[in-house]
């Protein structure tokens, strides 16, 4: 366990503040505008977020732009060209075959929310 840190207690406006070390901001990996906990056992930061859960927020987000910017069809379209670019360049697995299935359908998953 690492030794306290001391730190001084200050005025900042009408209220009290205190600065923390920017080697302990790193380390606890936050930044302005991010969060603190204070409670019995001191100040500490938020219990990190599973960066699986972080990637799929992000895929989301970039799923839904899309669907809201563009149609079924230039979707599709656009990931057949994808498919056959990729296949044409060597990178293709069983993963491809399946997009290419389902690309076949008309209702491929693509749908407006």
């Amino acid at each position: 366990m690492s030794m306290p840190i001391k730190v001084l207690i200050r005025r900042v406006g009408n209220s009290q503040g205190v600065l923390l070390p920017k080697e302990l901001i790193a380390q606890w990996g936050v930044g302005i505008g991010d969060f603190l906990l204070v409670g019995e056992d001191g100040i500490v930061p938020p219990p990190k977020k599973n960066p699986y859960l972080i990637l799929d927020d992000l895929k989301l987000a970039i799923s839904m732009e899309v669907v809201s910017r563009f149609s079924p069809d230039e979707i599709r379209t656009k990931s057949r060209k994808n498919l056959n670019r990729w296949k044409k360049q060597g990178t293709w697995g069983p993963a491809y075959e399946e997009w290419k299935t389902l690309l076949k359908s008309d209702d491929a998953g693509l749908s407006r929310p």
